[in-house]
């Protein structure tokens, strides 16, 4: 149920210069100097890219950042927990994409806050996001008032291909009378081993579809078919669509439709498209596949 809560979150939910990043390349987002209007502008390459945490004693400028000039408060109540205390936290802006604000947040609480710098990197967490051409993407962080604030963040941004994982889907149709299954090959490249999928799906079409932080879902929302491949993963008709793929970033799920199905069903199309997880977000989304079902 946390799983599936995270995953429906995840759908409904001095400035640089703009340098060309072909693989890696350190950034660091001052706290008292990069607010949103002087944020940090780096120019990425196409592809899938991830932006990793990097402390001070692994090259990094800073640690975590501070808002109240060093002063903590409320730390008793345990690690996180402060009123006033270090911060891991920053924010992303892609054009034509939505702001992302990539932080740790203790539940019903808020932004996390630690007695020290340290404590703060150890709950920092990585992002994943594309660039399907050449893009200026900002970084800052975004205090209001930044004249008491300490620090900063510093992260590695790093990319490899392929953008997007393949969905590959074979037969393009089943017979409601016979019955049949479509078997879903999953290729995120070895870039996404270990990573969760999702294979979800829609009857009403693949157009417009709808955003999903900085990626597109190709499946048409809301649709009762969608919310049954959301909320019902590895049953009986839905085989595998929720697993972890292998070393090589494969995976392979079905949709098997028992014989004997009502003849009404036969012209349905259904259309699937798969999700696949890192630890803390999305990291990809494939082009959608069809499936016909006819009599």
């Amino acid at each position: 149920m946390q799983f599936r809560f995270m995953i429906a979150a995840a759908l409904l939910a001095a400035a640089g210069t703009g340098v060309a990043v072909r693989s890696q390349q350190l950034v660091h987002v001052s706290a008292t100097a990069n607010d949103p209007a002087h944020a940090v502008v780096v120019t990425l390459q196409p592809g899938l890219w991830r932006a990793i945490p990097v402390a001070v004693a692994q090259g990094g400028s800073y640690d975590a950042w501070h808002a109240w000039n060093g002063v903590n408060a409320g730390c008793a109540a345990g690690p996180g927990a402060c009123t006033q205390g270090w911060m891991w936290s920053y924010s992303i802006r892609c054009p034509g994409m939505p702001e992302v604000k990539v932080q740790t947040v203790l539940p019903g609480a808020g932004v996390a806050k630690y007695a020290s710098a340290t404590e703060a990197f150890a709950s920092s967490h990585e992002h994943w996001f594309p660039i399907e051409t050449p893009t200026p993407v900002s970084f800052w962080i975004g205090d209001s008032v930044h004249t008491d604030n300490l620090g900063g963040v510093s992260v590695r941004l790093e990319t490899a291909t392929p953008t997007h994982p393949a969905l590959v889907a074979s037969p393009g149709s089943i017979s409601v009378l016979a019955g049949g299954q479509q078997v879903l090959d999953i290729d995120g490249g070895p870039l996404r081993a270990g990573h969760l999928h999702l294979v979800l799906g829609s009857s009403s079409g693949t157009n417009p579809g709808f955003p999903a932080l900085h990626w597109h879902l190709p499946l048409n929302a809301p649709d009762p078919y969608l919310g049954l491949t959301l909320q019902s993963p590895n049953s009986a008709i839905l085989v595998n669509t929720l697993g972890v793929l292998d070393a090589q970033g494969r995976s392979r799920a079905r949709f098997v439709l028992p014989p004997n199905q009502p003849v009404e069903i036969a012209g349905l199309t259904l259309w699937h498209a798969t999700i696949t997880l890192a630890p803390f977000g999305i990291s990809g989304i494939s082009a959608a596949t069809r499936l016909d079902l006819v009599r």
